[in-house]
């Protein structure tokens, strides 16, 4: 297999966010990675050049081709809003999806347009300085185990209290609408090429069509969402739980504890996982065993 062992426990990238929380800090005993920034993200799952996570044979984007990893996983801590965002569609578009770990009471997520919104009230409301853009846009409260994907063109914004696992197509362009007043040194709003990129079809935001799907990890084994560059999955298992699980060998995979304590098996090899701990699963395994000590629970990304 290479310098890539079936089972690589990772280490991941920590990226300081004026809108960071405390949450990954304490989880992780991450120290803050920029003077005066919290720890925001953590990237979990990268091959990016200069955000790699690493493995004990070296640096993600050192050992592997894009194709063997064309995805990107990320735990995001939201200490406050994001900003009101959309990714255009495209060749270099890219997809993404968020299953939260963590809600405080109220806390929620902004996810397409309100009925009757459309450009020319959007333009409207940022022209008045942004304060009625919330109004224009879907709230969805969250909780622990709320999944919600998101599509290209699809205007979104994550809210504040909020720690969640995001799997997305590579770090393609971000488009900012809008930054809840913030300062805009060092993060540019980008006027007319996210009201470009943004899908204003009324049935592309119908709340139906994207509306979040809670109970992921409400016991076993349940596919969450599959696109040509990623398949999330959320698993759920009791104290003392066993399940072996198959996979498809398209890419290589990845195991993300979020709750618990387990041990992975592949063949010959094992590794231990503490919560918030994360294994890459190599391309060439066929089936991962997992085995609980506690009542676990997981993000399988393959």
């Amino acid at each position: 297999m290479g310098a890539v062992r079936a089972l690589e426990t990772l280490s991941p990238r920590a990226l300081g966010k004026v809108w960071g929380g405390t949450r990954l800090q304490e989880l992780r005993g991450l120290p803050p990675p920029s003077p005066g920034l919290p720890v925001g993200e953590t990237w979990e799952v990268s091959r990016e050049a200069g955000a790699a996570s690493r493995c004990p044979a070296g640096a993600l984007d050192r050992l592997l081709p894009p194709g063997d990893l064309p995805y990107l996983v990320k735990h995001i801590d939201a200490g406050d809003a994001l900003s009101v965002q959309v990714h255009p569609g495209g060749a270099r578009g890219k997809t993404e999806c968020w299953t939260v770990l963590e809600a405080r009471e109220g806390a929620g997520v902004w996810l397409g347009l309100a009925p009757g919104a459309d450009r020319a009230a959007l333009e409207r409301a940022l022209g008045d300085g942004g304060r009625g853009v919330p109004g224009l846009l879907n709230f969805r409260p969250v909780r622990r185990g709320t999944f919600v994907f998101v599509p290209p063109g699809t205007v979104h914004a994550i809210g504040g209290g909020v720690l969640l696992t995001e799997v997305q197509h590579g770090p393609g362009p971000t488009y900012r609408i809008w930054d809840w007043g913030r300062p805009r040194e060092g993060r540019p709003l980008h006027g007319k090429r996210a009201l470009d990129a943004l899908d204003f079809d009324p049935e592309a935001n119908a709340p139906p069509r994207l509306a979040p799907v809670h109970g992921a990890f409400s016991g076993g084994w349940r596919t969450l969402a599959e696109t040509g560059r990623f398949a999330v999955s959320a698993l759920a298992l009791k104290a003392g739980g066993r399940l072996a699980v198959p996979l498809p060998g398209r890419r290589f995979a990845s195991v993300l504890l979020v709750g618990g304590e387990a041990v992975l098996t592949a063949g010959d090899a094992s590794a231990e996982l503490a919560y918030h701990q994360t294994v890459l699963v190599h391309k060439d395994v066929r089936e991962v065993g997992f085995h609980c000590s506690r009542d676990s629970d997981f993000i399988v990304v393959s």
